[in-house]
């Protein structure tokens, strides 16, 4: 299986996390961009280089799934980590279908294009054609809103499905799982802290630390001698009854 992703200057501060935390032996693909934008903030969400950014990876997804006819591979952002090997669980959640994604809440059927997983077939190629010919950058969530509507239209002939609970994005809600496979950092909108404009980059840093001492430490001896166990207790207490995180 090949794994695909694209980076730029702007978020090269993501790499090394995510090729050092992968776990399966897939082959990489990872394509450099150059500068991408005006600067860091220029592609924040929200922004037009972000939008223009977001057309850019349709446009190379497009061309990935005509160059990859036949066989399955991986399309990831780049903030994204691992903690454990994925291939097994991928595969049975794809088995009989044309593409699998990860799920933006948990458990309605709301993908998240962070990473997903797909046949490069004529199916995939006509719903990615599709997206394509779609004027997202002026939906609210870009791409990922596009790949929703035509989803629920059901206007592509695609099977689809999205990846277990264990592939968690923040945007779930509640705590990550114990036997979490892999990290999503979204919801990183930019915002105003201390009277300084945070970028999507610094929060998407942030959350990726905040979650791997929570994974690393979750729960342990360590806990209590931390007293981090009133974290995991007001995590599990959101994750059961409101769905919210307490990674805010």
């Amino acid at each position: 299986m090949k794994l695909y992703a694209v980076y730029s200057e702007e978020n090269a501060a993501l790499k090394d996390i995510f090729v050092k935390g992968l776990k399966d032996p897939w082959g990489i693909e990872l394509v450099y961009w150059g500068r991408a934008g005006e600067g860091e903030q220029d592609l924040d969400f929200g922004t037009q280089g972000f939008g223009r950014l977001m057309r850019r990876k349709i446009d190379f997804t497009v061309e990935m799934i005509k160059k990859e006819q036949g066989n399955m591979v991986i399309w990831s952002d780049l903030d994204i980590q691992f903690f454990g090997p994925c291939t097994t669980a991928i595969e049975k959640a794809i088995a009989a279908k044309d593409i699998v994604f990860l799920a933006e809440h948990w458990p309605q059927k709301e993908v998240n294009v962070g990473f997903i997983v797909l046949h490069c077939n004529a199916k995939t190629l006509a719903f990615y054609e599709a997206v394509s010919a779609m004027n997202f950058e002026a939906m609210p969530y870009y791409d990922q809103s596009a790949v929703n509507q035509l989803l629920r239209e059901s206007s592509v002939d695609l099977s689809w499905d999205i990846l277990p609970y264990q592939f968690w994005s923040k945007s779930v809600g509640g705590t990550p799982p114990r036997d979490i496979l892999l990290h999503h950092a979204n919801t990183t909108f930019p915002a105003i802290k201390e009277g300084r404009r945070v970028s999507s980059l610094e929060l998407k840093l942030e959350q990726m630390a905040r979650i791997r001492e929570f994974v690393q430490t979750y729960p342990s001896w360590k806990w209590l001698l931390w007293g981090k166990w009133r974290y995991w207790a007001k995590g599990m207490v959101y994750q059961g009854f409101q769905r919210r995180s307490y990674f805010e």
